[in-house]
């Protein structure tokens, strides 16, 4: 059964992909402003290594979202740039384990709601994505996620409905869920200080550029294996 299901997802995936990317041709951040956009406004963000097991996770914050700008393919596109182009080809772990989704509220409003985001994003991922959601946490919620669990709910399986969390006003509650606090930045309740929300995009437009530094740049940066020290 779950080969026939991985097969199922493999093609639903690459027929998600052309209906909406139009291409199966690898994707550049320098050729993609709309993805940078979203990256360089603080709205999305992969925290890498969030929990014991190696996975990561996909910061969505609210406030930094504005619909008369900010179209929902756009969301859709920095969403699957993120998961297939780079947590699942930089971290291998999460193919397997799985990654989060944790969307803050926090300081958001109605102008910055566009519900046709969450179907957009839930219905990628409930269907065409082979990738495995561990937990969608809610970080911050306020009074509008009355009218957005429901939409989100027409598009989510039972097993995934089962996998959201509304964490509540203290993020530090992620570390209930497994969440290691010294990975998370500083608005999100974690320790990490030297959290910075723009160099991850741009190392990986460095690497696109040149990968082969890029890999060496990696291999230095690595902590030495067990007796390699």
């Amino acid at each position: 059964g779950d080969m026939k299901t991985a097969s199922e997802r493999v093609q639903n995936y690459l027929n998600w992909r052309y209906k909406y990317l139009g291409t199966y041709e690898k994707i550049t951040l320098a050729n993609e402003p709309d993805i940078l956009e979203l990256y360089g406004r603080n709205m999305f963000t992969v925290i890498e290594d969030v929990d014991a097991e190696g996975r990561c996770a996909i910061y969505l914050r609210l406030k930094f979202m504005d619909p008369t700008k900010i179209s929902p393919l756009a969301v859709l596109k920095t969403f699957h740039y993120s998961v297939m182009s780079r947590i699942l080809k930089d971290h291998p772990v999460c193919q397997k384990k799985g990654i989060y989704l944790i969307g803050d509220m926090g300081d958001a409003g109605f102008s910055n709601l566009d519900q046709r985001i969450p179907k957009a994003i839930m219905g990628a991922i409930s269907k065409n994505f082979p990738v495995r959601l561990q937990g969608i946490y809610m970080v911050r919620p306020i009074w509008l996620i009355n009218f957005l669990f429901p939409i989100i709910r027409l598009f989510l399986s039972e097993k995934l409905q089962k996998r959201i969390k509304v964490i509540g006003n203290d993020p530090k509650l992620l570390k209930d869920h497994g969440i290691l606090m010294s990975k998370l930045p500083e608005v999100l309740g974690g320790t990490n200080t030297a959290f910075d929300f723009h160099s991850t995009y741009k190392r990986w437009i460095e690497e696109e550029k040149d990968p082969v530094a890029a890999s060496d740049k990696k291999a230095e940066a690595a902590p030495p294996k067990q007796g390699e020290e």
